[in-house]
């Protein structure tokens, strides 16, 4: 099923749930409700496949909504490159990127 779908059923599953639990939890977009007990310890259990960072979005499109010129654009995703590479730990380097050109809006090709 379409990630739309989960999300559109997720103010239903929010009125079932609460913030019950140990310690303070702060719904965020990356993780919207508290886990479970079991879902915790499946977590811990699972082997470390590698670390994903928050995603950095750049918009390539001015204040006024119009699309960067192609250097403005360069220097955008340069700063970009920049921010995330500030949220890794000293001396570490990144290893693969994921890099989405759309970010779900339509996009003329020329």
């Amino acid at each position: 099923m379409p990630t739309a779908y989960w999300r559109s059923q997720l103010p239903t599953l929010w009125q079932t749930i609460s913030n019950r639990g140990p310690g303070e939890f702060q719904p965020s977009p990356w993780l919207p409700i508290r886990w479970a007990q079991h879902q915790v310890k499946e977590f811990d259990a699972a082997p470390v496949l590698g670390y994903l960072h928050r995603p950095i979005k750049v918009s390539m499109q001015d204040e006024h909504g119009k699309r960067l010129k192609p250097a403005l654009q360069a220097k955008a995703l340069q700063a970009g490159w920049l921010q995330a590479l500030d949220t890794l730990p000293e001396g570490h380097k990144p290893v693969r990127l994921f890099y989405d050109t759309t970010d779900h809006e339509p996009i003329p090709f020329a």
